[in-house]
């Protein structure tokens, strides 16, 4: 697996990055899985303009969630959670292209005592 995310539960999360994928119109969806929950992430792509890469194109990527989802995240007992997440893209087009990105961890710290 890649770098890690670390979330603390109830705080706002927002990390945001570069990927560079083929020519056409894309969006994406993130959820992470730990056992039987999911953590879903927003995600917003904007297309920034053509790679380096030879017919691709570079994305700006934001994966997010606000505090108030986030809250519902909080670890058993203060533990951190590491759960496992994957990001889904998809291509709109009459045959749709998919592609999953790596997995990467998602590490859910609990909220510090009030």
């Amino acid at each position: 697996m890649s770098a890690a995310l670390n979330i603390v539960a109830g705080d706002t999360v927002s990390y945001s990055g570069v990927v560079i994928l083929p020519a056409g119109t894309w969006s994406a969806a993130c959820v992470a899985a730990l056992d039987d929950e999911t953590f879903d992430l927003d995600v917003a792509l904007t297309l920034v303009g053509p790679s380096e890469a030879s017919g691709k194109f570079d994305w700006a990527i934001v994966l997010s969630a606000p505090a108030s989802r986030t809250a519902s995240w909080n670890s058993v007992g203060g533990a951190k959670k590491s759960a496992v997440a994957r990001i889904r893209f998809t291509e709109d087009s009459p045959t749709p292209v998919v592609t999953t990105s790596a997995p990467f961890t998602v590490a859910i710290a609990g909220a510090p005592p009030a």
